[in-house]
């Protein structure tokens, strides 16, 4: 995809600009599910339009020993290459993994993140960064407590 972006500037920079529009839709709608809320219509609709123009670039290539998913594309168009992410959103969206979409729990962070864990109870997206930080946090907070 960089040789590919490298060749064809301006359509890479069309496709990112592409892929930045779709990333609020598709955010909205998994924050809402995430949280409990209603999922905004207007975010949908943009996710649908996005997919049924995704959907018909798809294709199944032959591979060494199978196929996997490829797209269909004009030489100067990389807009197609969001095919497999829009395809992805929306397998996550009507499997039953959805119920698994979680909002990191740190007050500083808004990433979404799915719930692999086996009792399904994680609250942070990334241990290491969000979730030593908000233990950090609530250690100086108790010990700032016992000193007063």
């Amino acid at each position: 995809m960089r040789e590919e972006a490298g060749r064809h500037p301006r359509a890479a920079a069309a496709a990112l600009r592409r892929a930045t529009e779709l990333r609020e839709p598709i955010y909205q709608v998994f924050k809402a599910r995430a949280r409990g809320e209603p999922v905004p219509a207007v975010a949908l609709e943009e996710l649908n339009g996005a997919l049924s123009e995704a959907l018909g670039s798809l294709r199944v290539e032959p591979q060494r020993g199978g196929f996997r998913w490829g797209f269909a594309r004009a030489e100067t168009d990389l807009a197609p290459m969001l095919a497999p992410v829009l395809r992805s959103a929306a397998e996550l969206l009507v499997s039953p993994d959805l119920e698994r979409v979680r909002e990191c729990d740190s007050g500083s962070c808004f990433w979404l993140f799915l719930d692999t864990s086996r009792n399904g109870t994680r609250r942070w997206c990334d241990m290491k960064v969000c979730g030593n930080r908000e233990k950090a946090r609530r250690h100086h907070q108790r010990a700032k407590t016992i000193r007063s």
